[in-house]
């Protein structure tokens, strides 16, 4: 669709737009504090309530709004990055949001499992970390060579 305009407007991505296409672990660990952040907030009553949903609009819509511009412009490459971006974001805010509330105390009413839903964060988290250090890497050594 966007390379039938009648203009060259996306023939060169921005660099927002591009940044959000090479996640490293430096964005990981952003997202983590980000979600324990906004965790916090969200368990203290006297803070505003705003704050978590910043915290989770911006970890969030920027790469949702930058897949849909590589669908659109049909370029896998964005569309992976920031995919990858997303689900790196979206797996450390649900990470710290789990520890930061089971640190204060919250349990759930009914006992189901036996933590599974931390397992299976934490093994979320780290099965995003791998691609991000393995990018991370090739990158330094591209730079390098």
């Amino acid at each position: 669709m966007a390379r039938i305009l009648p203009f060259d407007v996306l023939n060169e991505l921005p660099t927002e737009v591009l940044a959000r296409t090479h996640p490293t672990p430096f964005d990981l660990g952003i997202a983590l504090a980000g979600g324990a952040s906004a965790a916090y907030a969200l368990a203290q009553p006297h803070l505003s309530a705003t704050l978590p949903g910043v915290t989770i609009a911006t970890a969030l819509m920027p790469p949702l709004c930058t897949i849909g511009l590589g669908l659109a412009l049909q370029r896998a490459n964005v569309v992976i990055g920031a995919s990858l971006l997303f689900l790196t974001n979206l797996s450390a805010i649900a990470f710290a949001g789990i520890i930061i509330f089971a640190l204060l105390g919250f349990r759930p009413r009914y006992r189901t499992g036996s933590g599974r839903e931390l397992h299976v964060a934490a093994g979320l988290v780290l099965l995003v970390a791998l691609p991000l250090v393995t990018f991370s890497l090739r990158s330094v050594y591209e730079v390098r060579t």
